[in-house]
């Protein structure tokens, strides 16, 4: 077949790409998009629920589902993403606060609903104002008329009067009073002051005896004319600034070039139709032009076009295979390599109809892989292919380990990191991985490895303070001897063979052994408490029923017990005899010797495949994708599987740039 539609796929075995399950923005494809759309690294996501795992991923779409939890913050994050962008407030609100009363001879009380002000009195009130903004403070008083002057105030912010105001109007006929001034966010006080008072007790007129002030209500609003800094992506958003309320022209080339980007494809009229109602809602409401941007900008974040990767089959029905849109492939591409949306010269591409083409869906793969966002792919798929996430769940016993911290675990992440991204940037073959004879380490790794980190090799490539190191003459190479999968695979008290030969037959071989069968315990506990570890999982092997498995998985685990449960090298008469016997026959003597024998087992290069195939696609192999694997395998193959030849090759496939629609169920008797 064409390098599109299952490249060395053998004669008569069709290719079928299957379909892909809708599938959300999951929390870092969600960060990493409104990043790259609005430039803004604020990662709101961390907020959202957490995303379920499938297959070993968080990117598959039969397992991101969302919830009501979801959509709340969903709509949290668009109102604050939009308002960040635009710098449009919230709002103008009411601002709440608790109010004091200072002053000579205490000066006020309160009686019922209102405060009563005499003798120079003062209510005072402490605020924190969320914005540098213009703010307006006002109080709704009366005044107890006396003397020949009206009851007078001073308003106060900070300590420094800002304004005098005559009440002339009675106690049956409170009114309002305000003064705006600008102010800077943070913490700032508002007060009132009774200037003038008059008292005459011997006055024949009882109503001219005694001039008080009556307040009744003291609020702050705003802010208003937020004063920020522009955010930089701001006037790529603003093609053009409105000249007024009126001005719906510019709004909807605002509107329909936003979300023309968000939604990763061209927009129809219908679409910024929609949108625009949002616009004209707030101007029939009585807010700005600028109000209404902001919701119909927050509603194109809202919408599944941007939450979700839709694809759309015509025939949701059919069987038949058909091609992605440029559009819906550089939607693929962009989050399979970055985790986040398509970039300008893809989009570009998508919008000339050349990216399906081989040559230039090459390229772009290629300049990809070169870009600095390329380490979404380490992070995402290898953090997760190699359980370096898990690192962050695991906590060994201090206890037993005392050397592990935090740095040390952060040293672990960061070196089996680099250790792909180096694999992946020189397209190393795969089994490059296991039997590499260099690793990546900064000083607090290389203590714990016993390095002498000056001795280590700096490279620009390397992350600063990072420094390449040979492993000639150590025990430690490749894969199995990193510290993070040594720590992983441990128990907090001590290392466990089982689990790292579990790790090693699902994670590198994809060979994962079957559950236990019912009512077999596979715990230790039911074996000699006083035998050394080889011994007990060899009376846990006498069982037949747990040699099924435990034959294949102990092995390989004993073969790396010359390292302790936090990668540490342990000495001889710690870590005892680390041979073990492959259920082939074949035979090996440390993880050295275990390496040579992965590197030579094909199902280490077709697993690789396999789990970046899953990862790529968002959905686990199907029995249906048989004929595309061994064509990209049979590709691949004179070369060793080399890394980005594995990236270029599966993103020519046909599961990746076609798809079909999937039969409704048929329904019998109420079941399907």
């Amino acid at each position: 077949g064409t390098p599109g539609a299952g490249g060395g796929a053998p004669p008569g075995c069709p290719v079928d790409p299957g379909r892909v399950t809708l599938r959300r923005l999951n929390r870092t494809e969600y960060d990493h998009t409104v990043a790259d759309l609005l430039a803004d690294t604020t990662q709101p996501a961390r907020a959202f629920p957490e995303d379920d795992i499938g297959y070993g991923y968080d990117n598959i779409g039969d397992v991101l589902t969302v919830t009501p939890l979801h959509v709340e913050r969903y709509e949290q994050a668009a109102t604050e993403l939009v308002r960040n962008v635009l710098r449009v407030p919230a709002g103008p609100r009411d601002l709440e606060f608790e109010a004091e009363v200072v002053g000579s001879d205490t000066g006020a009380a309160h009686r019922g609903d209102y405060w009563n002000l005499w003798s120079s009195g003062e209510i005072v009130v402490p605020l924190d104002l969320p914005e540098s903004a213009t703010y307006v403070l006002a109080m709704r008083a009366a005044g107890q008329q006396a003397g020949p002057d009206p009851v007078r105030v001073a308003f106060v912010f900070d300590g420094v009067e800002v304004e005098r105001v005559d009440v002339p109007n009675t106690e049956d006929a409170f009114a309002w009073f305000e003064h705006r001034l600008h102010a800077v966010a943070g913490a700032h006080t508002f007060a009132v002051a009774f200037l003038n008072d008059f008292y005459d007790p011997e006055n024949p007129d009882r109503a001219q005896r005694d001039r008080n002030l009556i307040v009744d209500v003291l609020r702050v609003s705003g802010p208003f004319d937020v004063m920020v800094e522009p955010s930089p992506a701001r006037a790529g958003i603003m093609v053009c600034e409105p000249a007024d309320d009126t001005d719906l022209a510019c709004a909807r080339r605002v509107v329909a070039g936003f979300a023309d980007r968000a939604w990763r494809r061209p927009v129809t009229e219908d679409e910024v139709d929609r949108l625009m109602a949002l616009v004209q809602l707030a101007l029939d409401e009585g807010d700005s032009i600028g109000v209404g941007l902001a919701l119909a900008l927050q509603g194109a974040l809202l919408s599944p076009n941007f939450l979700y990767k839709i694809e759309i089959d015509a025939d949701p029905a059919s069987q038949d295979a058909h091609p992605l849109s440029d559009h819906e492939l550089a939607t693929r591409l962009s989050y399979f390599l970055w985790s986040s949306m398509p970039d300008d010269a893809l989009r570009a591409a998508a919008d000339a109809g050349t990216l399906r083409d081989p040559v230039e869906l090459d390229r772009q793969v290629r300049r990809m892989l070169a870009d600095p966002r390329a380490q979404a792919l380490v992070d995402d798929f290898a953090g997760q292919w190699l359980y370096v996430r898990a690192l962050d769940d695991h906590h060994p016993d201090y206890n037993f380990f005392p050397d592990f911290d935090d740095d040390l675990r952060a040293a672990m992440k960061l070196e089996t990191l680099a250790f792909f991204r180096d694999a992946l940037q020189n397209d190393r073959p795969a089994a490059e991985l296991i039997t590499a004879s260099h690793t990546v380490a900064d000083a607090r790794l290389a203590r714990h490895y016993g390095f002498d980190f000056a001795a280590g090799e700096a490279d620009a490539e390397l992350p600063e303070g990072v420094r390449r190191f040979a492993l000639d003459g150590t025990d430690r190479v490749g894969l199995l001897t990193l510290g993070s999968v040594l720590t992983v695979t441990s128990f907090p008290t001590r290392t466990s063979p089982v689990r790292r030969g579990k790790w090693v037959l699902e994670q590198l071989l994809c060979d994962e052994p079957p559950a236990p069968p019912p009512g077999v315990e596979a715990l230790l506990a039911d074996v000699d408490s006083a035998a050394s570890l080889r011994e007990r999982l060899a009376q846990h092997r006498a069982n037949p029923e747990c040699a099924v498995c435990h034959n294949r998985m102990d092995p390989i685990g004993l073969g790396m017990e010359t390292f302790d449960g936090i990668g540490a090298r342990r000495s001889a008469e710690e870590a005892g005899d680390a041979a073990g016997e492959l259920p082939d026959g074949r035979t090996f003597q440390g993880p050295a010797e275990l390496s040579d024998l992965l590197r030579d087992d094909p199902r280490l290069r077709k697993c690789m495949t396999e789990q970046l195939f899953t990862y790529a696609l968002g959905r686990g192999v199907e029995p249906y994708d048989r004929c595309s694997l061994l064509g990209i395998d049979n590709d691949l193959a004179p070369d060793g599987h080399r890394l980005q030849q594995v990236v270029l090759r599966l993103a020519r496939d046909a599961a990746f740039t076609q798809r079909r629609g999937e039969p409704e169920p048929v329904i019998d008797g109420g079941e399907e």
